[in-house]
């Protein structure tokens, strides 16, 4: 063998007392392996950052704020409106709202406590910096339900129905807002 590979688990604690430790188990076993070529590869870093975002995310949850809770019903309808004056709403989009809208006023009256959200985490509004993780642009931030944000970078339970069709109904009307 001409090259080493070291497969680093970044989750561990200690990541380089461990790379030394194989390091020295592998001198011991043979004095010329040290003198190899090595590639180190850190497994596992998605999970790092992924665990790094839901960290700040759960943080500037708890900044307490005097908000009133942020009406998705209203919201949708809003957009459904302007989606309306335009002309540009699509008869499926119609019909998901038409169905939907039952399950959102019961969802919008349960009695959840809501937290500071942005409510449009996508990764173009995450910037990695030397200094970490931050986020971007909260023009549509608003005291909502806690789990949008991390169910909308997928850091939540995906089995979730009513959230996935919440912000891809949101996402929806705002793409054909925007885009028209």
């Amino acid at each position: 063998c001409k090259i080493l590979l070291h497969l680093i688990d970044c989750t561990e604690n200690n990541l380089a007392e461990n790379y030394l430790k194989v390091r020295s188990e592998l001198k011991s076993y043979d004095p010329s392996i040290s003198k190899k070529k090595e590639i180190i590869y850190i497994n596992k870093s998605d999970l790092v950052e992924k665990k790094t975002l839901k960290n700040i995310i759960n943080e500037y949850q708890k900044i307490k704020i005097e908000l009133p809770k942020f009406n998705y019903l209203e919201h949708i309808r809003k957009y459904e409106k302007i989606a309306f004056d335009k002309s540009i709403i699509n008869n499926q989009l119609v019909k998901k709202l038409k169905e939907f809208y039952p399950l959102l006023e019961e969802f919008q009256n349960d009695n959840w406590s809501p937290v500071l959200c942005h409510h449009d985490l996508n990764p173009s509004n995450i910037i990695k910096t030397n200094k970490g993780m931050k986020i971007i642009d909260w023009e549509f931030a608003g005291f909502g339900h806690k789990k949008y944000d991390l169910h909308s970078i997928g850091l939540q339970d995906k089995e979730n129905f009513f959230l996935d069709e919440l912000i891809n109904i949101i996402n929806d009307l705002w793409y054909e807002i925007d885009n028209n």
